[in-house]
């Protein structure tokens, strides 16, 4: 499994198993997430198809960690609509993940990841079409995040002793 290459799955499917996972299991912030994870991935790539391990036919979809696992998809374009509506879904789910566990750096990284892509689309598009919570998104809030996403994780990984032979990735 050490070399398992991830596949393109259609959105349109991990979404709803993502989606039903979160629906039996409401108090799981992994389930949040992930799907989290599957949106913030359609919006930064604009791909109807995200890299994943699993081909996203299991309820909770083993989505690709590293960005070389996803390199833009070719599918057809995503309008502007689709878009924001990955990005909104993207934020709600992080913001539930991390209401779930809040000392889960990760959750708090990914946030931060998701508003400095935004930032980045943002000088390219019109911003008068946006919803006001999506439009006031600055840069010195993602900063803020991603200071918080470091002291949770700092604090974790300096209570290890030793790191494993695996590499930190395997904590």
């Amino acid at each position: 499994a050490k070399f398992l290459v991830p596949t393109p799955a259609p959105i349109e499917r991990i979404i709803p198993n993502a989606a039903a996972y979160i629906k039996e299991n409401p108090q799981d912030a992994q389930g949040y997430y992930i799907l989290a994870r599957i949106h913030y991935l359609a919006f930064a790539n604009q791909a109807q198809q995200v890299n994943v391990f699993n081909d996203g036919k299991d309820m909770l979809p083993n989505v690709a960690e590293d960005w070389q696992h996803q390199n833009k998809i070719q599918t057809e374009e995503m309008s502007q609509d689709e878009l924001i509506e990955h990005l909104t879904a993207a934020i709600e789910n992080f913001k539930k993940a991390i209401e779930l566990d809040p000392k889960n750096g990760l959750y708090h990284l990914g946030l931060a990841s998701l508003f400095e892509q935004y930032i980045d689309y943002a000088k390219k598009i019109n911003l008068k079409s946006l919803p006001d919570e999506i439009r006031n998104i600055i840069l010195s809030r993602a900063a803020e995040i991603y200071y918080t996403a470091y002291k949770l994780s700092i604090e974790e990984n300096l209570k290890l002793k030793t790191i494993p032979l695996s590499g930190i990735k395997s904590l």
